[in-house]
């Protein structure tokens, strides 16, 4: 049910971001989570497609490795979660994403490009698929020099 109200009004907000989140729990469930060095370390894990606000417009409970997660098993993980959360907005043309290096990698930034949205995030050296970009030590020095 939660999940059909928040996007019901649509998505109306121009900025929006994926990212992951972790709802408080001690309880014992197999669907708990750990994670080590969080300010909540125990809990549910969920998928979030949020705008600058803090409202929710898709969410999703992370469950593991399981049958709905096989579907473009050739793709990310992150990648397949940034598109199932982008799949609540009509018109990719009029929002900004944003998200962090858990989720980017070259082909997801070409595909959303592809789709209309204009995408940013965080990048992984090893996810960089060729692209023409200086190297990480390079880039460190002139940003040393400029501080």
């Amino acid at each position: 049910m939660l999940q059909e109200s928040f996007p019901k009004f649509g998505v109306f907000e121009e900025n929006l971001s994926v990212d992951e989140m972790i709802v408080h729990y001690y309880g014992h469930n197999t669907l708990k989570q750990f994670m080590r060095g969080k300010p909540i370390q125990f809990g549910y894990k969920f998928w979030t497609l949020c705008g600058v606000s803090g409202y929710c417009y898709n969410f999703d409970l992370y469950y593991g490795k399981g049958p709905g997660n096989e579907e473009n098993s050739d793709s990310l993980l992150g990648s397949r979660m940034v598109l199932n959360m982008l799949s609540v907005v009509d018109n990719p043309i009029s929002y900004n994403v944003y998200f962090n290096n858990l989720f980017t990698d070259y082909a997801l930034l070409v595909h959303l490009r592809i789709l209309g949205f204009n995408a940013t995030g965080t990048m992984r050296e090893n996810r960089i698929s060729k692209c023409p970009l200086e190297e990480s030590n390079a880039m460190k020095i002139r940003t040393e020099r400029n501080i």
